[in-house]
């Protein structure tokens, strides 16, 4: 089995498919066009969100059976010209529960300890002048906030 792999993904999941058998072929940093006239003897295409599988492209592949998105969601793959065609097109829905999860808890510490503030303050050289303020940039401590680990139940729960 044949696979063209057009964006980036990580090296273990390349080498993982040439462990089994697969014959990989990595055909990265190529437009939309130069795709579409590649695909031709390739069973399977593995893309992430540039690649669009579209119908052009499904009328050039002579033999695809599959189409995986590396990533949430599906939105550059015309689902219903791939049934159409036969193809069955798979994603990988929580390959990034993770690092969404790491994001917000980041993105809630930010608030707490006021950062963007803090930020824009050193850059405006508040902090020399002495305008700053040292509790302006305290923020709150988090443990004030003890509903907020609720709110991210549905990235954990993923």
């Amino acid at each position: 089995m044949k696979i063209l792999i057009t964006e980036s993904i990580a090296e273990e999941s390349v080498q993982y498919l040439r462990d089994r058998g697969y014959e990989v072929e990595e055909y990265l940093g190529h437009s939309q066009e130069e795709i579409e006239q590649y695909i031709k003897g390739f069973d399977a295409i593995i893309v992430r969100s540039a690649t669009k599988i579209n119908e052009t492209l499904l009328d050039n592949a002579d033999c695809l059976k599959a189409v995986g998105r590396a990533g949430t969601g599906i939105d550059n793959i015309d689902v219903k010209a791939c049934t159409e065609h036969g193809v069955i097109a798979l994603n990988t829905p929580t390959a990034n529960n993770m690092a969404a999860g790491e994001l917000a808890v980041g993105h809630a510490f930010s608030i707490f300890r006021n950062l963007c503030a803090a930020n824009e303050g050193v850059h405006n050289g508040d902090f020399r002048r002495g305008n700053w303020g040292r509790n302006r940039a305290r923020g709150q401590d988090s443990r004030y906030y003890r509903s907020w680990p609720y709110r991210f139940y549905r990235i954990q729960k993923a």
